[in-house]
């Protein structure tokens, strides 16, 4: 059987890698189809397609989109559920096309909510005495520039500014005392509705997935309230195989594909993949190809 990996983050995101190297790690671990999904960016796509020819490597285009599920009964924003929305564009598409601006729109939204989503939990920081005289903004802007030449910065930039002043051992330590949702410098940023992101996508003539529903804790009616909202809004897949979906979610998921089918018509797309993003994440056993990566 083939392998395949539809969800890979380079440096143009929070991933460690060039979409290059992604390209030619992923040849020689011999997968057939990969995509690279970094996250509200198509700014790594042109060299991720250069690389693709070079190598001989079959690649699609893509994007994951961070957004949140406006679920009934919440009526804070702050409430709702974040929800990552996989988006996968046609071979050769245009990234300069009209119909690509609901899609570059959104990103562009989303880019400027980060930037004060990142910096405000930087400042407030400081401004709590953390790293004194040593942590600042400008100091982080600096630092994450290197890492991610896009400027697309998220939460993992800031947790390796910390490890770089000595103020965290590690991602996970910088999250746990300073940057994680339950910990103290955490900020609320603006939400952008799935909804919205699927109809970008749509417009783009791409196609809408919904990434890893074993990270989003919602069982029961709350669930199937997720699942109405996707019938209403034309989500066209889901990620089956994530290393955070449990065998739970993959049946949920099976189970809904199945209601949608009979209620729609449509038959929906489950895709693999591995979320891989180099040494920023620890490679998981579910998919082994990695460790050669």
């Amino acid at each position: 059987m083939e392998k395949i990996d539809l969800h890979m983050h380079s440096m143009f995101s929070d991933g460690t890698d060039t979409p290059e190297e992604i390209v030619l790690k992923a040849k020689k671990a011999g997968i057939g189809i990969i995509s690279l999904t970094d996250h509200n960016t198509l700014a790594g796509i042109i060299p991720f397609r250069e690389a693709c020819q070079k190598y001989g490597q079959t690649g699609i285009d893509g994007t994951e989109l961070t957004t949140k599920y406006p679920e009934p009964g919440a009526a804070l924003e702050k409430d709702w559920p974040e929800v990552h929305v996989l988006g996968y564009l046609k071979p050769d598409t245009d990234l300069s096309s009209p119909s690509l601006k609901p899609l570059h729109d959104v990103i562009e939204e989303y880019r400027w909510s980060k930037i004060r989503h990142n910096e405000t939990m930087v400042e407030n920081m400081a401004k709590a005495g953390i790293g004194p005289g040593r942590l600042s903004v400008e100091g982080f802007r600096e630092f994450a520039r290197v890492l991610s030449p896009s400027g697309n910065y998220n939460r993992v930039h800031i947790a390796r500014y910390l490890i770089h002043l000595n103020l965290a051992d590690s991602i996970d330590d910088a999250m746990n005392k300073y940057i994680g949702e339950d910990a103290p410098f955490y900020a609320i940023r603006k939400a952008i509705p799935a909804h919205t992101a699927i109809e970008a996508i749509h417009a783009a003539g791409g196609i809408a997935v919904i990434a890893h529903l074993g990270e989003y804790s919602l069982e029961g009616r709350r669930l199937e309230g997720f699942f109405d909202y996707c019938i209403e809004h034309e989500v066209d897949g889901f990620e089956l195989l994530h290393p955070h979906n449990r065998p739970e979610n993959a049946r949920q998921i099976l189970d809904f594909a199945d209601r949608f089918r009979r209620e729609t018509g449509r038959v929906l797309l489950l895709t693999s993949g591995s979320d891989y993003h180099g040494k920023n994440k620890t490679v998981r056993p579910a998919f082994p190809w990695l460790d050669t990566m």
